[in-house]
């Protein structure tokens, strides 16, 4: 409706032009990582962290940690045994460490069914900058367990010990304290949140032990594991990384989709503008049905599609046994089901009509990559070592592949 004043409606819808929605808040730094494992039940008392991430290709601020505590229930997203334990976090960019709080504090006791994020940090951070994470978990008593992931041994610092004082609220790199140890396994936020200037990619990858990582080595000069990792990762060749989380978990299932157990993953959706989902290899083995496969990915890609996330899928590769360790194609055999004409082969060919319905909307292909052009029944000469993961350097031939995917997306 007009106001009885010309210049007035000119102006407002001048500001109308003008005035645009802020960005979300969304995923603003690489390498989030959901513990789906468990370290401790030692005599240390003491975990503490740091890993290299990078922020994406747009400055941003207000960043937030997000952890994941764990339920200590047995379902999906729980890992029995684990304490209270007190969380300490830090930020540290360009020689300065900013300690990161929660409800005001910056030594928080955290409860397993919790779900932690830090207050908001206003630190301007550049596009494509390297920052340091550092993550300190206090248990009351020896012998206790702390959330774990990230196996990673480079751009990545795991120790625990006994010690009395900490090293988290300090500008410098966790060391191995007196009578400390490497640990294997670390706890990391689950994803680094903030404002960027403006909206771009950040991805949520969900899958099994294919898309966590397994086969590849855990000393990648740049930190990442896994063809999911490696493919956001300089993405463009140069110094363009998309920020992510990793939210797979080896052993995995389709049901994981659809159960209702993994609510704290989707909750995380909530901050990423594209999802991947990469499981299905181990439902054929388990027995799950095309049709139970197919219900849980429709599920999954609604339920994403409630934030806002564009979808993606992964196309399943073969399983195959060998009798000269994956060496030639010959002398491999289809596993049951995993054929072009069985399961794999129809919930791949499902995938291209759910995209063409616009329930899909695109597909990373990793089967072309992964299966042998003559006999797309088993892998190509030498991309196996079990018949169902890859080696590293197989890992990055897929990840090539999927950068020339992932450099599509939009927001």
């Amino acid at each position: 409706m007009s106001s009885i004043n010309p210049k007035y409606d000119a102006a407002l819808a001048r500001n109308k032009l003008k005035n645009v929605p802020a960005p979300k808040r969304q995923i603003v730094c690489t390498r989030g990582v959901f513990p789906t494992l468990i370290e401790g039940g030692t005599i240390n008392t003491r975990f503490e962290s740091h890993i290299k991430v990078n922020t994406g290709e747009q400055p941003c601020s207000s960043l937030q940690f997000h952890y994941a505590a764990m339920r200590s229930r047995d379902a999906e997203d729980s890992t029995l045994s684990v304490a209270d334990f007190n969380l300490q976090a830090a930020l540290v960019y360009n020689s300065q460490f900013f300690p990161m709080s929660i409800g005001g504090t910056t030594t928080t006791s955290v409860n397993p069914a919790a779900l932690p994020v830090t207050n908001p940090a206003g630190v301007y951070l550049p596009a494509n900058a390297e920052i340091t994470i550092k993550t300190g978990a206090i248990v009351a008593m020896p012998v206790s367990y702390i959330p774990g992931g990230l196996t990673q041994t480079v751009r990545t610092k795991k120790v625990g010990s006994t010690a009395a004082s900490s090293q988290i609220f300090t500008r410098f790199d966790v060391s191995i304290p007196g009578g400390g140890v490497d640990t294997t396994l670390g706890l990391f936020p689950v994803m680094v949140t903030g404002i960027p200037a403006k909206r771009h990619v950040a991805i949520a990858g969900w899958g099994d032990s294919l898309m966590a990582g397994v086969g590849d080595v855990t000393n990648n000069s740049n930190g990442c594991m896994g063809w999911f990792e490696h493919a956001c990762h300089a993405v463009d060749g140069g110094s363009r990384n998309i920020p992510f989380t990793n939210l797979s978990k080896s052993g995995d299932m389709t049901s994981t989709y659809s159960v209702d157990e993994a609510q704290a993953r989707f909750a995380y959706l909530e901050y990423a503008t594209h999802v991947i989902f990469g499981m299905g290899n181990n439902d054929i083995m388990s027995g799950r049905t095309l049709a139970q496969m197919q219900d849980s990915h429709l599920e999954a890609w609604a339920h994403a599609k409630l934030f806002g996330c564009k979808v993606g899928a992964v196309t399943l590769t073969p399983r195959t046994t060998s009798a000269d360790s994956w060496a030639t194609v010959a002398n491999q055999t289809p596993v049951s089901g995993y054929t072009t004409a069985g399961i794999r082969g129809q919930f791949n060919a499902w995938l291209v009509q759910q995209k063409a319905l616009g329930n899909l909307d695109f597909i990373v292909d990793v089967n072309s990559v992964v299966a042998d052009t003559t006999n797309p029944d088993v892998f190509k000469a030498g991309f196996s070592y079990d018949g169902t993961h890859w080696g590293s350097a197989s890992t990055l031939t897929v990840a090539a592949y999927a950068k020339t995917v992932l450099l599509t997306l939009e927001v």
